[in-house]
């Protein structure tokens, strides 16, 4: 049982680790001198699934499924937002925040009332949940670009494509309240794992 709990979670690290984000070290130095990064989430021309709908097509769709199902549509709803505008992204930097502890890294930061010289912007782009029947399943994908700003100047240090990050799911997420919006919380978690361990390049060990 061991073997084959050590067989999946190796699997799964091997899978964070493919997805490598390619980062030009040079243009990052200038985030050694920093304590803290304030990170803001962009969805702008968000879409969804393989269809590509837009977040109005999406949610009603979703609103109108919980509806037949005699669910609360409506609460379903508030989830959602609750996901997107928060839990998605507390996901994200504290995973990034998390790979980066042994380095002399700064904080990355959700708080808008601190004070830093720089921001970066996650532009969210695509999002997928993937799907669990027991019988075939399917990861949870997000598609991520990433651009530093200088906060006073507002002038673009640099942009690094992110691309698509997968995310495997487990029976915990099928058991959750919100099982669709917790695996792609998934999704932000790993790409969260994946910019850390790019940026160790740039910071050194503490």
């Amino acid at each position: 049982m061991k073997h084959i709990l050590w067989v999946v979670l190796t699997t799964i690290s091997l899978s964070a680790f493919s997805q490598h984000i390619k980062i030009d070290k040079k243009k990052l130095e200038f985030l050694k001198n920093e304590t803290h990064v304030l990170v803001k989430f962009k969805y702008d021309n968000l879409s969804f699934n393989a269809d590509n709908l837009s977040e109005i097509v999406f949610i009603d769709y979703f609103e109108e499924k919980m509806a037949s199902r005699q669910k609360d549509s409506t609460g379903w709803t508030h989830a959602y937002f609750k996901h997107k505008d928060s839990l998605w992204q507390e996901a994200y930097v504290s995973k990034l925040n998390e790979t980066l502890e042994r380095y002399q890294a700064p904080i990355f930061s959700l708080d808008e009332s601190l004070s830093t010289n720089y921001y970066m912007l996650v532009e969210v782009s695509w999002i997928y949940a993937g799907y669990d029947i027991g019988i075939a399943k399917s990861p949870s994908k997000v598609k991520l670009k990433l651009h530093i700003f200088e906060q006073d100047t507002k002038k673009k240090m640099t942009t690094i494509p992110v691309g698509i990050t997968t995310a495997d799911n487990d029976k915990e997420d099928n058991d959750s309240e919100w099982t669709y919006l917790r695996r792609i919380q998934n999704a932000f978690t790993i790409s969260g794992f994946k910019l850390g361990i790019a940026l160790k390049r740039v910071f050194d060990k503490k």
